[in-house]
């Protein structure tokens, strides 16, 4: 399992790497779209949806992506767009704020119009949105904002699995350890640490105790993103969001901690920009 886990991984970090490095912002739009509209009908089978409310909450969330990106290389949207993408960024962290929490405390599920498509596209749209900004004419830029919520993942897998005793939530995700989200959080703090020390324009935007704190609530929201998907997955009676990608399971499942991270950020840079 180890073994696919890992060449998929490689596969996919290839195909990432290609599509954030070397295509034209519109390309890189398209590229998240298709992401997302893969997540779309994973989220929807999840919430048993039927066919025809799959295929529009599908559509209902690849548009504003393909939009932001269309409307990116045109003259004079700048300010529309940072509006636009202030407002969803702010939806999407009231609801990873207050909402989610409180079903991951009682472990509530979702059912009805509400959750296949109002609290679905407030989870997919700002990230794939911020996905699509973050990375307008800087690449680096998005990655060093997904590079936390990978080495977190990473840091709490083999933390958790040499030292994971304490579960962090057994009735929703009993292979994640207390300890395992310890080792995310000091992972991402050194990560925060040394983006602080070697680029000047991290140091310029804040002190390093206010970065060292973001970078703590960054973690501890990739960690939440986690456990509501694994919520969603347990109260759908399945294991995995789908089965695109071996030994991983569905797109889902490798994007979930980037869901309510990805909204901060974006939010960080339109402040600090």
């Amino acid at each position: 399992m180890l073994k696919t886990r890992v060449i998929t991984a490689l596969i996919v970090g290839a195909i990432l790497a290609v599509a954030l490095f070397a295509f034209p912002d519109w390309a890189w739009a398209c590229f998240v779209a298709a992401i997302v509209w893969l997540a779309a009908g994973e989220w929807s089978r999840l919430l048993k949806s039927s066919t025809v409310e799959r295929h529009v909450f599908a559509v209902l969330a690849v548009l504003p992506v393909l939009g932001f990106g269309v409307a990116g290389s045109g003259p004079g949207v700048k300010q529309d767009l940072m509006v636009l993408g202030g407002a969803a960024y702010g939806c999407a962290l009231a609801l990873w704020l207050f909402s989610v929490p409180v079903l991951l405390r009682y472990e509530l599920g979702l059912s009805g119009f509400y959750g296949r498509f109002i609290y679905g596209l407030i989870v997919l749209v700002p990230a794939s949105i911020a996905m699509v900004e973050l990375r307008r004419d800087e690449p680096l830029r998005l990655l060093a904002f997904m590079a936390p919520v990978w080495i977190a993942d990473t840091a709490a897998y083999f933390v958790g699995r040499r030292w994971g005793k304490v579960k962090l939530a057994p009735t929703i995700s009993p292979g994640k350890s207390r300890e395992g989200a310890y080792g995310a959080l000091v992972a991402v703090a050194l990560y925060a640490l040394a983006m602080h020390l070697l680029v000047p324009a991290v140091a310029s935007w804040m002190p390093l105790l206010a970065w060292l704190g973001l970078a703590l609530v960054y973690t501890a929201m990739s960690i939440e993103g986690d456990l509501f998907e694994s919520l969603l997955k347990r109260r759908a009676e399945v294991k995995d969001s789908g089965n695109i990608l071996p030994g991983h399971g569905g797109v889902l499942d490798r994007i979930d901690s980037l869901l309510p991270t990805l909204p901060l950020a974006g939010l960080i840079w339109l402040i600090c920009r």
